[in-house]
């Protein structure tokens, strides 16, 4: 045996693929694709905010009959609302800003931003309606689907803020919903929420506290669900709200006279979704409480129910106006539904 190789094993050098010639040509083919390449990721990106065209068909409050009131809410108007953009539903939370457009959040990474239509002082649809993807601290936009579940919303100062599930923060965006991301500092026990049982309800007071409620009990041996106030001076501190055996936290808000309403819901295959609606006194808001209140309303078949996960309230012709707001989880059978009720017996 020698080291020579076989001369048939030999492979001869090929000028194909070797030398300046190659590398020029593969230079110049490299450049006439980048301009393809870049332009393939800028389409793959969420673009920024587009109009959109949102149907509002108008719904009833009872199933079998005419019914105006559930509880203590008085029916003024209710809607399904449908797009033909593939990207419109997962809507978690609703707020109005002081100029009385509606800003809200979804849970797969898109916002919404729509004037109300109003007809004899009832809500009659939306229009001027934008859709945008949530946008990180650089200002890219967001498209990791573990970052997308925003779950909650409110306005700081005016200054709208989200809270997101799965990856827990909280994100305000001083320029604009459409606009680079900047930190909220959130409570410290957030991390340790469930991926999906997290910022599930969030508001800010007249006096300027800040409420957060998680969808879940925090710490072995709790009984209710674990929340959080932060005062005025940034420092938050635990309270809890009261638990309903099934119910869970979607969604709270300031009533225009003080005192809170917290958005609860329910779900099994025999007994279907179930939805309540609680007062909290604004007095017993503090930290280390216990927060409960008696029920304003409790949904269920044949009254129109569905996954209320948002809750709003704003003066209306001299009345408190509440909006509940549905997620349809981008299923077939359930519906977006966007609901509006005057508070009775205030």
């Amino acid at each position: 045996m020698h080291n020579q190789s076989h001369p048939a094993l030999r492979v001869p050098a090929c000028p194909t693929y070797n030398g300046p010639a190659f590398h020029s040509r593969q230079r110049s083919v490299m450049l006439r694709l980048l301009p393809l390449l870049l332009v393939a990721l800028l389409l793959a990106l969420p673009a920024r905010a587009e109009s959109i065209q949102v149907e509002a068909s108008p719904v009833s409050l009872h199933d079998d009959r005419e019914v105006e009131r559930i509880g203590a809410l008085a029916w003024r108007a209710g809607y399904a609302l449908t797009s033909d953009n593939p990207n419109f539903g997962g809507l978690s939370d609703l707020a109005f800003t002081a100029q009385g457009r509606l800003l809200i959040a979804g849970d797969k990474g898109y916002w919404v931003d729509a004037r109300p239509t109003m007809t004899d002082g009832h809500l009659a649809g939306l229009t001027d309606v934008r859709m945008g993807a949530y946008r990180k601290l650089d200002g890219a936009p967001v498209t990791e689907g573990w970052q997308k579940d925003g779950e909650s919303l409110t306005l700081i100062d005016g200054v709208p803020v989200v809270g997101f599930e799965q990856l827990h923060r909280l994100r305000a965006y001083p320029d604009g919903l459409d606009a680079r991301a900047t930190r909220v500092p959130e409570p410290e026990g957030l991390a340790r929420a469930n991926g999906n049982k997290g910022a599930e309800a969030l508001t800010q007071l007249a006096d300027g506290r800040l409420l957060l409620l998680v969808e879940a009990r925090l710490d072995d041996g709790d009984r209710d669900y674990t929340g959080w106030l932060r005062g005025t001076d940034g420092t938050w501190r635990a309270l809890q709200l009261a638990r309903r055996a099934g119910y869970r936290p979607t969604g709270a808000a300031q009533l225009p006279g003080g005192d809170l309403v917290v958005l609860t819901r329910a779900y099994n295959p025999l007994a279907g979704a179930r939805v309540r609606l609680q007062r909290i006194p604004l007095e017993t808001v503090k930290p280390g409480a216990r927060l409960d209140g008696p029920e304003l309303a409790h949904f269920r078949a044949p009254y129109i129910v569905d996954n209320f996960e948002g809750v709003a309230a704003r003066r209306v012709d001299g009345e408190t106006r509440i909006y509940l707001l549905s997620d349809d989880n981008f299923n077939f059978l359930q519906r977006t539904l966007l609901l509006e009720f005057a508070l009775t017996g205030e």
